[in-house]
């Protein structure tokens, strides 16, 4: 009997520890949770200061001559991240079996035509992968 409420007093010892433990570990993820939402708040802020429109230039109502302006260069297509271009790879080589070299790829433009997609998939399913 002496046995049983020792080893009941050392499991409430136990768990009192643990509790405490517990307690540590929750209040340092408040803290860090308190944190981050400091930061995103200052993302937040950030983006929206930036999304902010510029003013255009002021213009020169008095010039006897209009100035010649060089039109702007067309916007260049964004580079795809190279580790976009790692989990692509990762994922034509699961697909496929063996690994691939991937030699281009680009974004899709929103407002292509559904028939140009269709065509696309048609041709590409028409590539044998299995026997190289």
């Amino acid at each position: 009997m002496r046995n049983a409420q020792i080893e009941i007093a050392d499991i409430a010892g136990q768990m009192d520890a643990l509790r405490q433990a517990l307690e540590m570990q929750m209040d340092e993820l408040r803290a860090r949770q308190t944190e981050l939402a400091e930061q995103l708040k200052a993302v937040q802020r950030s983006i929206t200061a930036k999304a902010e429109p510029v003013p255009p230039p002021p213009v020169n109502v008095n010039a006897s001559k209009p100035t010649a302006t060089a039109e702007p260069a067309p916007p260049k297509p964004a580079a795809i991240p190279e580790e976009i271009m790692l989990v692509i790879a990762a994922a034509v080589a699961a697909f496929v079996g063996k690994s691939a070299r991937i030699r281009s790829a680009r974004y899709m433009h929103e407002g292509q035509s559904p028939w140009a997609q269709q065509g696309r998939v048609f041709i590409q399913a028409s590539h044998n992968l299995r026997n190289s």
